[in-house]
């Protein structure tokens, strides 16, 4: 049976989140799965392929774990709360900050800038139940996370364990000694 790393460090976005899932996939169909850790790194991105993802992974047949490793941002905290385990590395920080939405191109009528509006604020609504429904971080401060004009707030790894964001502060091979019933893969998506 073989322990599978899987390496995902970049934006959530609609490209690199179908790469995510494909890769994932097939780490799941392999005759010797035993296991799946997810090392993750991300900056954020769009709210719809965020929550997109967040679906795709609590609807996996396995429970596979997420391990943050550098930063995890803005729409990329409500996906790493999609994991069925969480852990982080000691120097890993969580970053939350103000929802935007980029997906107005020239002029707009009225009723398309409402209708932005309310996508936003059910984009910032949903994560905010992702984040409070996989942690345990207290109702007030939630509120203030998640408010359309948040300040950016980053925790630290300490911080993400009390809160509940990860079960545990360590690092996945801290020796450095081979390990033999592990594999390794990335995610690649296409160039633009």
């Amino acid at each position: 049976m073989t322990k599978y790393l899987l390496s995902f460090n970049g934006p959530i976005q609609e490209k690199q989140t179908n790469a995510l899932r494909d890769r994932i996939a097939q780490v799941l169909e392999q005759k010797d799965y035993q296991s799946l850790i997810v090392l993750f790194s991300s900056t954020g991105g769009r709210s719809t392929d965020g929550l997109s993802l967040y679906n795709f992974l609590r609807s996996l047949p396995r429970p596979i774990q997420f391990h943050a490793v550098g930063s995890i941002e803005s729409m990329a905290v409500p996906v790493f709360c999609g994991a069925h385990k969480r852990t982080c590395s000691p120097i890993t920080r969580f970053s939350f900050h103000t929802y935007s939405w980029g997906g107005f191109e020239g002029g707009q009528s009225y009723d398309r800038i409402l209708e932005a509006a309310q996508k936003l604020k059910n984009e910032i609504d949903l994560s905010r139940k992702i984040v409070e429904d996989n942690t345990r971080i207290p109702a007030d401060k939630l509120a203030a996370l998640f408010r359309p004009t948040a300040e950016p707030t980053i925790f630290s790894a300490q911080e993400a364990k009390q809160f509940g964001l990860v079960e545990a502060v360590e690092e996945i091979n801290p020796s450095g000694a081979t390990q033999s019933d592990t594999v390794m893969w990335t995610v690649n998506w296409p160039s633009p």
